[in-house]
């Protein structure tokens, strides 16, 4: 275990920075990028609204290299359509090998996640489902690689064919055994009642509690997991939306917070060490988003410390808040509190980590301070170094196919259901909601002051016209440096980003690439610090990000003016540390486990050190 005098090695300076002025994504056209994938949901009635409250929630998008080519690849998941797997072929040009690959699915899909499942060197797809009320279509998918751009489902045989109503997954070492375990995320079929305070349920006796599945080693010749959510301590019931995976407070073992929708209180589950978990939430912040959604945690401030940023619907504009926010109810406010829910607002949260004080970590929340606290209905929630500055930024998806939450409508609906039997109302309801306005709304761009602030340059940064946006990933999807934008969007194709940072200013970058242990190929929950110049940056390699998503294993930093990089700190999950010297910029660079001298200086050809892919 290193010393924690590491993690800290200065602040930087609080400064300003200067607007570019200049485009810095362009929106390519599925006839560039051949990506035809469209996440289309009718209004039917089969499935509806009425017997599913989160039918207009969309689908996901997991980034990562499937046939290890160099090239990040694409799977989008599809809720009234099928699924699809799109292999990169390079100039940012994909193919849609879904038939071929046997990926295909058939039945609603909401979040997805890619990972080396059975550690054999290559990336799986697990894909959560929801939707329907038959609990056979809604067991979970597992999509075993077989290093052929060929997949086998094999959910069963691992023991995550949970049929559970899943929002997402993470892949993760909880307890350190040197093997990935996984956290489901779940909601349940509910439409009555969701925002009444009720005596909380926190023994798991709820059909809506997340669950954790251990990593028990091989059995058959692959691993098994097992359901450990009570014995863990998961016993929390939610409306799981959001999932996020970070050591918290540096004690060397994952954490994960979760954003819950509707009166459910957020849950941050701090990691004991001893293979159980315990939320301490309300000891860590004070107040939460109260329809929490997709949420991240990165480091804003470049102060060693994982911030996280939840999701609300509070809109931007003062005409949309009078028509779709009641009058604040104290009662009912003062009424959660006695029945033990922790203070919430509908707004979005950024929370500050203060770090560690009496053996205490502190946040503070600043959603409001740093501006961006209110970008509608929002979902994804993104931390990247868009413009390679140096500092992560902001991406957040937005928009709902249909405004429900109009005043007017929902006092319509009251009314309707006061004077006619459930029957005719289901029919009334249906065919109102079907006649609501579609208002497509712009996704947000916040560009990192480097001050705790963020500036809203949603409309410098790109050209993408507003629409109704869910999933996200961020992925260097040309090999040039710089990160793109994938996002799944409702009745609309798919939209690539593509980024050109690298293409208009002297910024560099450094990728890091992982080889880890046998267990953990693609070191996930690995850290890693890189100094230049007297700073330093920190990320972590998680990759359950956003809503319904994943990112690629690797982490990108941005080196502003191409400063050199004076050193790279790693510390593996297993507390291993490594560190290298005088780091070239410029390069994607893969770093091996084992055998590592910490005081390696590390030169251009000295392999396993280092492998430069693409320069």
């Amino acid at each position: 275990m290193i010393k924690k005098c590491c993690f800290y090695l200065c602040v930087l300076p609080f400064c300003s920075c200067s607007e570019k002025g200049s485009e810095l994504f362009v929106q390519l056209s599925h006839h560039q990028t051949k990506i035809n994938f469209s996440n289309d949901i009718p209004l039917n009635d089969d499935l509806n609204i009425l017997n599913y409250i989160y039918y207009f929630n969309g689908g996901g998008v997991a980034a990562g290299d499937i046939n290890n080519d160099g090239f990040i690849d694409l799977y989008f998941s599809g809720n009234q359509v099928s699924s699809r797997l799109y292999l990169n072929e390079g100039n940012l040009k994909f193919r849609d090998i879904t038939a071929t690959s046997f990926t295909k699915t058939t039945d609603w899909a909401s979040g997805v996640t890619m990972a080396d499942v059975n550690a054999d060197g290559w990336l799986d797809i697990y894909v959560c489902r929801a939707g329907s009320p038959d609990p056979e279509k809604r067991s979970n998918l597992l999509f075993i690689n077989r290093k052929n751009n060929t997949f086998e489902e094999m959910a069963e045989a691992y023991g995550l064919a949970d049929k559970s109503y899943s929002t997402d997954a993470a892949f993760f070492d909880y307890d350190l055994d040197g093997d990935l375990d996984m956290y489901l995320l779940n909601h349940v079929h509910e439409m009555h009642g969701l925002n009444n305070p009720k005596k909380r349920k926190l023994e798991g006796q709820s059909k809506n509690t997340d669950k954790l599945y251990r990593n028990n080693g091989l059995k058959n010749g692959h691993p098994f997991f097992e359901d450990v959510s009570h014995k863990a301590g998961v016993t929390i019931e939610g409306f799981g939306l959001g999932l996020g995976i970070s050591d918290i407070n540096h004690d060397g073992f994952a954490d994960i917070y979760v954003s819950n929708d509707f009166i459910s209180n957020d849950i941050l589950y701090i990691n004991q060490g001893d293979g159980s978990f315990k939320n301490e939430i309300a000891e860590f912040i004070k107040h939460q988003s109260h329809n929490g959604m997709g949420n991240d945690i990165a480091d804003i401030n470049n102060d060693g410390l994982t911030d996280v940023l939840v999701m609300d619907m509070l809109p931007s504009t003062n005409k949309k808040r009078k028509t779709m926010l009641n009058k604040p109810n104290y009662d009912l406010f003062q009424y959660s509190k006695y029945l033990g829910y922790e203070p919430q607002y509908m707004r979005n949260t950024l929370q500050l980590n203060r770090g560690n004080f009496n053996d205490k970590n502190y946040f503070s929340e600043i959603g409001q301070l740093a501006g961006v606290s209110s970008t509608d209905w929002s979902w994804a929630s993104l931390f990247a170094d868009f413009d390679l500055d140096g500092y992560k930024d902001i991406y957040i998806t937005n928009g709902y196919l249909k405004d429900i939450t109009d005043l007017d409508f929902i006092v319509y609906r009251k009314r309707h259901s006061l004077f006619t039997s459930r029957q005719k109302f289901d029919s009334i309801y249906l065919s109102s909601v079907s006649r609501l306005p579609e208002e497509k709304q712009q996704n947000y761009f916040f560009k990192n002051n480097k001050d705790l602030t963020f500036e809203d340059v949603s409309k410098v940064w790109t050209n993408k016209s507003p629409g109704f946006s869910n999933g996200a990933a961020y992925a260097d999807l040309d090999n040039d440096g710089d990160l793109d934008m994938v996002v799944n969007n409702i009745n609309e194709k798919a939209t690539v980003l593509k980024n050109t940072t690298r293409d208009k200013s002297n910024a560099g970058y450094l990728t890091i690439d992982f080889k880890g242990p046998k267990g953990n190929p693609n070191g996930i929950g690995s850290k890693v610090w890189v100094h230049t110049s007297g700073a330093f940056q920190f990320s972590e390699n998680f990759t359950t990000r956003g809503f319904q998503s994943s990112v690629a294993p690797e982490l990108n930093f941005g080196i502003s003016d191409k400063t050199s990089v004076d050193s790279i700190e790693i510390l593996w999950p297993d507390q291993k540390y490594s560190v290298f010297y005088d780091v070239p910029v410029d390069t994607t660079l893969t770093i091996e486990y084992g055998g590592i001298n910490p005081t390696h200086h590390i030169k251009k050809k000295s392999p396993p050190f280092i492998l430069f892919h693409h320069p």
